[in-house]
């Protein structure tokens, strides 16, 4: 799958980085693999610090079903970056975003609606150009 990307620096809610990515025809990316994972790590400039707000949304949440996350993208969640331990709140944590490293990789935690970070809008290159926008 050819897929373009689009980090954005503004610090919005889950629900509102979803919704600023759809009007750019995209959804918050998915992440399919280990090496897209550390792609967009490295595109977002490797934020360490969720707690000063340095992490980044993906379109994983669990809004629909407490145990079972999805990408806002309808793709299938067959990977994922899960820390040791996480997710650990799925009835108030809803969206999935950037957390630390562990074992040399950067990993996924839960997060509450009142986080706002940067994100990352995905779409699908055959939907139109790449840098168009």
């Amino acid at each position: 799958m050819n897929a373009c990307y689009k980090p954005v620096m503004e610090r919005m809610f889950w629900p509102d980085a979803e919704a600023a990515c759809v009007a750019l025809d995209s959804h918050l990316t998915s992440v399919h693999s280990m090496e897209e994972n550390e792609f967009i790590f490295n595109l977002m400039g490797r934020p360490l610090n969720h707690g000063a707000g340095h992490a980044y949304w993906i379109g994983g949440h669990n809004l629909f079903k407490q145990e079972e996350h999805m990408w806002t993208d309808g793709s299938k969640m067959m990977f994922t970056g899960w820390a040791v331990g996480q997710p650990d709140n799925p009835t108030n944590e809803h969206y999935i975003g950037s957390w630390y490293i562990q074992n040399g990789n950067i990993t996924w935690n839960d997060y509450p609606k009142q986080c706002h970070f940067p994100f990352v809008c995905k779409y699908i290159q055959g939907n139109r150009l790449c840098g168009t926008q």
